[in-house]
């Protein structure tokens, strides 16, 4: 028996079982399956599990910012309501006065809902409950806690508050609400003006206001800021750390001079700690600057002479590579050498010189004196071989710049077969045979000062085997300064790993955090130093003053947008070496592998344009053209190393079958189905079917999953859903083999279902896991992994991918399938992976139709062709989820 009762901080459940009070996590018996409040004693349970449902006194509470959270089908077994209300507030009495006051009044399908009584977010009816949205229960809070002062600034600040809770949760208003001008303003970003060429102004910009007022709130930012136009009167009204924020961003200096495109390409290095940057805000305000960014891009070009095998013909210069496209070839190196020589003794990075800001660094001075030595060696505009490799000396040494050349060396690579090397005495563990070629890989790139791209499927061990690479260059006493760039949550795994694998590598800089140490002589004198992407853009400039032997980046898909800061942070830095690590090096387009490849080696893909024009439109429109396709990967083919579970763990792990098993829909299933669609169809406009694709998955299912209040018997389940019946043979099959599964649904309504069912007909107790953080999660599967026998566990596809290790089954059933593939791949993996002993079988149980495609056998066949694509790394092949999927809502 659950008694449920509605409290101001949330809904409150006391559980009972025979008069006892029931504890999470229960301990399954026929008693608890067969209670009546089953369905709500399971939820309850996951609710516990993942943290949402709190002990409080005799019972449990969901607290009422939770609740918001919860899906819908959820909702009407937990006695949360579902309904929506609508809200008009009003306002009486002077505003100056105590007695001032707001009133709201609820409606429901357009008629006023009286009578109702509020506990925290929950409305209360003799007829019907509800449940006020996020927006509107923050809404009615403030205006119930409202109490007017005689502090006229005090009840305007709340005036101003109110007004904006209002307008956020798009509640009725009246007219005298609406025409008083107060302003509560939550959020400052930046504001950015070009007070002409050399010059910038940074400025506090209140997101809620008028950007006409943007000068006056500069000049009176305060916590009351009290405005007139055209006659009306403007009151503002800031929380401190508003002003506080605002107040900060006053303190920026003007940008002047070469800081302008500085500013432009890192602004973190000219904004407080403090202030966060709104990136694509950032970038729509720039774009409305009328600078022209440019780099000096040197170039050699050096081909055989088709005459004479002992002369090149040679080509040497510098292109201006303009943001507006209009490039050029610099003619006047005088002026221009003149200009850099005075840039860097400033220390500047970018010089001006028609009419645009062009880029430079050390590195374009010593090109241009290179050039200048080789102009009096050569003659003709032909060297001979003799003089090469004292002017591609010079060139190589120019870090992160385009090189030019024809690159029929590296080419001339790929049909060399890999050499081997010794794996390094101070790598502590055991590399695997594909681990092996890929250090192998990775030494060979680095005596070729050659990029490279680690491109294994996750799962492999990528980072071992970068490891073993750090392993050698510190026997060598070459690994100092490595820079190693990762996403913030995987910091620790990799100092864990390298604790591990590594252990002498003990001087290790953690570059983080508001304590970090921005000196580039002490980062320089460290081994290893670990960051993040977001931080390395913000202190870009500072690391960008160290030589590094290696710039190692892990799960490189973060700098696929090669505008990003972060992008251009990590382009930007001075490195001997490169090493791109992804599993996934193109996620939408092909953009993506060039910004990557343009990192790693910049120039062998040429500008971006030319890669646009050559590759990225003509496979966009023609995905089928595998000329063009090959062509580009023989271009990358010698800077990158792909392999692929399916390919490499064949010899290592035992076999994995896949079965599709095509179940057909049962009457009620169909009915409920066609329902669904007739709905969206009459309610949805055309091209707007997500939210009705759910409910159709949701109805494959299982048909209790979109009729929660209906209740059935464990045989009337099983007969409502074919394919529920058939995941009980397949189980059944498992059990006669005395083996162990795993099921995977997201669906808490399906869990419950499933634990139940699984309950009445092997009377085993399947444990359910959900979110990452539950009570007793790893007891939970270390119990499973080590039992002996038959047993059965459910998982949600999610929480299995956060290192799960569950060898102990060796069947896998996803009874719903997930739109991303890898997600189902790294469910599959918790059981197929090291240390898997058995066959693997992994069932699909797809709901299909004789007289339609349905919405699973449509899911099934993107997943189909996703995972073919996904082994891949030239992928040009988008999918539109709203046009694949528009057809499935045109049955009868």
């Amino acid at each position: 028996m659950i008694q449920t009762r509605y409290l101001d901080s949330g809904i409150y459940y006391e559980i009972t079982i025979d008069n006892e009070p029931l504890e999470f996590p229960i301990k399954l018996d026929k008693n608890i399956v067969n209670a009546k409040d089953w369905d709500k004693i399971q939820l309850l349970e996951q609710l516990w599990d993942e943290g949402v449902l709190v002990p409080e006194d005799n019972g449990y509470q969901i607290n009422t910012i939770d609740l918001f959270d919860i899906e819908d089908a959820e909702k009407n077994i937990l006695d949360i309501p579902n309904s929506n209300i609508d809200i008009s507030i009003s306002e009486f009495g002077n505003v100056a006065l105590e007695k001032h006051k707001f009133k709201y009044k609820f409606f429901y399908k357009g008629n006023i809902a009286a009578g109702l009584r509020r506990k925290g977010a929950v409305l209360l009816g003799r007829k019907q409950n509800f449940l006020l949205n996020k927006s509107q229960w923050k809404l009615i809070e403030c205006i119930d806690s409202y109490i007017a002062t005689k502090d006229y600034l005090h009840n305007s600040k709340k005036f101003a508050h109110i007004k904006k809770l209002a307008k956020n949760a798009n509640v009725k208003i009246d007219n005298d609400i609406e025409n008083r001008n107060f302003i509560f303003a939550e959020e400052v970003s930046l504001g950015i003006e070009q007070k002409d060429e050399s010059e910038i102004a940074v400025y506090p910009v209140l997101d809620e206001v008028d950007s006409k007022f943007d000068r006056d709130i500069v000049d009176n930012l305060d916590n009351t800021i009290i405005l007139k136009d055209d006659n009306t009167d403007y009151r503002i009204f800031l929380e401190d750390d508003v002003l506080e924020k605002g107040n900060k961003i006053k303190t920026i200096p003007p940008i002047r001079g070469a800081q302008i495109p500085e500013f432009l390409e890192n602004p973190y290095q000219f904004i407080p700690e403090e202030i966060d940057i709104n990136e694509e805000l950032f970038a729509e305000r720039v774009k409305g600057l009328k600078i022209i960014k440019s780099r000096a891009v040197p170039f050699i070009d050096i081909k055989s002479d088709d005459k004479s095998n002992n002369w090149f013909e040679y080509n040497s210069g510098i292109n201006i590579a303009s943001e507006d496209d209009n490039d050029w070839q610099l003619d006047n190196y005088s002026e221009f050498k003149e200009k850099v020589e005075k840039a860097i003794e400033k220390g500047e990075s970018y010089i001006y010189l028609n009419d645009q800001w062009i880029k430079v660094n050390e590195n374009i001075k010593k090109f241009l004196e290179a050039k200048d030595e080789a102009d009096t060696i050569i003659s003709s505009d032909k060297i001979s071989r003799e003089n090469t490799r004292r002017v591609l000396d010079i060139y190589d040494n120019l870090s992160g710049i385009e090189y030019q050349e024809d690159f029929t060396e590296i080419k001339e690579d790929i049909y060399n077969p890999l050499r081997t090397y010794d794996t390094p005495e101070l790598f502590q563990g055991v590399l695997d045979v594909y681990q092996v070629e890929g250090y192998n890989f990775l030494r060979q790139q680095k005596e070729a000062r050659r990029g490279s791209l680690l491109a294994d499927d996750m799962g492999l061990g990528k980072t071992v085997q970068v490891i073993a690479l750090m392993a050698h260059l510190l026997e060598i006493k070459e690994i100092a300064p490595l820079l190693l760039v990762v996403p913030t949550p995987l910091i620790e795994n990799w100092v864990s790993e390298i604790g591990k694998f590594l252990p002498n590598l003990n001087d290790i800089y953690i570059h983080r955090g508001v304590n970090r140490i921005k000196d580039p002589n002490f980062i320089k004198n460290q081994k290893l130093t670990i960051t993040s992407y977001d931080t390395l853009a913000r202190d870009q400039v500072q690391l960008g003053m160290v030589k590094w032997s290696y710039i190692i980046c892990d799960e490189t898909q973060k700098i696929k947008n090669f505008n990003a800061l972060a992008a251009n942070a990590v382009k930007g830095m001075n490195a001997a070496h490169r090493v791109a690590m992804t599993g996934t090096p193109i996620e939408n387009n092909l953009s993506e592998l060039w910004s990557i490849m343009d990192f790693i080696q910049p120039g062998l893909l040429g500008s971006y344009n030319h890669f646009r024009d050559t590759y990225e439109k003509p496979l966009t429109e023609n995905p089928e053209n595998y000329n063009l396709k090959n062509a580009l990967i023989e271009e990358i083919k010698p800077l990158f190393i792909r392999r692929t579970k399916k390919g490499i763990l064949s010899d290592v792990l035992p076999d994995k079958k896949d079965e599709i098993i095509k179940v057909k829909m049962s009457e009620t299933q169909e009915e409920t189905y066609k329902n669904i669609i007739r709905e969206v169809n009459d309610n949805l406009k055309k091209g707007q079917h997500l939210g009705g694709i759910q409910k159709l998955i949701e109805v494959c299912s299982h048909p209790a999953i979109v009729n929660p209040n209906s209740s059935f018997t464990v045989v009337e389940m099983i007969k409502q859903s074919p394919k529920l019946e058939k995941t009980l043979e397949i189980i059944e099959s498992i059990r006669q083999k005395n083996e162990k599964v795993i099921i995977f649904t997201r669906y808490h309504m399906m869990q419950a279902i499933l634990r139940k069912v699984i309950f009445e007909t092997f009377e085993v107790d399947a444990k359910i896991i959900n979110g990452n953080n539950g009570h007793e999660r790893m007891d939970t599967i270390n119990n499973f992994n080590n039992k002996e026998g038959f047993n059965i566990l459910i998982l949600s596809p999610k929480s299995a991918g956060v290192g799960l290790n569950i060898t102990g089954a060796n069947h896998v059933i996803h009874y719903t399938r997930e739109w991303n593939p890898a997600i189902e791949n790294q469910a599959t993996d918790r059981v197929y992976r090291r240390g898997q002993e058995k066959d693997v079988t992994v069932y699909y149980p797809i709901v299909c139709n004789d007289n339609f495609v349905t919405v699973e056998e449509k899911l099934d066949a993107l997943i189909s062709r996703k995972r073919e694509l996904m082994e891949d790394i030239i992928i040009v092949n988008e999918v539109n989820m709203e046009k694949e999927f528009e057809e499935l809502f045109n049955i009868n």
